[in-house]
């Protein structure tokens, strides 16, 4: 037992078992609760505990996973493929996921390698460690786009820029969120104003938020001029 415990390796059921002196099958079925079922005795009950217990034995999650088919993670995937610790949009997006996720009793994986390429992404995404996936901003063309509508995977799309036909989606209100936006520029006095839009390959402004944002300047008396829109590429 003493070199089992200076031993610095995660402890296995069969350390377990040969330190309680019985079967791997036993000492698994202690653990999983179902020792009174198969009429395992109460010594064998505590020589079972005491040996996980100076041992540190945990199940391994990922093999429990796979006997129950369900892991309860969820994971979620930035498709800008960037994070930046100033991104309070995200912050704020991930405090919402976290906490659904928490309400229904499931974890949320966050997956920040973006050095993979997207086959790879797709596997390690699909691989067993999560129930499904949140995706958040890809683009039409983005290359995990066409791998996860051919999976099995249960896939949530959250603000795609173009239109999404297989997938769930949610997206954001934009014409409440221009709104919002147009009130609080002219309630800050402000009336010269200038916009930044996205070119998504030959798109511009793939959400459409530039005339929502024109409407709700213009039903105020504002005009967003062309020559103070930038397109960013």
């Amino acid at each position: 037992m003493s070199e089992l415990l200076t031993n610095r390796s995660r402890s296995t059921l069969n350390d377990v078992a040969q330190a309680a002196g019985v079967s791997t099958s036993t000492a698994s079925l202690v653990l999983a609760g179902k020792a009174e079922k198969r009429r395992i005795s109460e010594e064998t009950h505590r020589k079972v505990h005491r040996a996980a217990l100076a041992l540190g034995y945990t199940p391994s999650l990922l093999h429990r996973s796979m006997r129950r088919g369900r892991t309860h993670v969820i994971s979620f995937y930035n498709a800008f493929r960037n994070r930046d610790w100033s991104d309070l949009y995200m912050d704020q997006l991930a405090a919402g996921i976290e906490h659904a996720g928490g309400s229904f009793g499931y974890d949320v994986l966050a997956h920040c390698n973006y050095r993979r390429s997207a086959q790879e992404t797709y596997e390690f995404l699909n691989g067993g460690f999560a129930d499904g996936v949140i995706l958040f901003g890809p683009s039409a063309d983005d290359p995990l786009l066409p791998l996860l509508r051919a999976s099995n995977l249960p896939t949530v799309v959250i603000g795609p820029r173009g239109e999404e036909t297989e997938l769930s989606v949610v997206r954001d209100d934009e014409e409440e969120g221009m709104r919002l936006v147009a009130e609080s520029l002219l309630e800050s006095g402000h009336r010269r104003i200038a916009a930044v839009v996205e070119r998504l390959g030959d798109r511009i402004d793939p959400t459409g938020r530039l005339p929502r944002l024109r409407a709700n300047l213009a039903a105020r008396g504002v005009e967003l001029a062309e020559e103070n829109v930038v397109v960013w590429t």
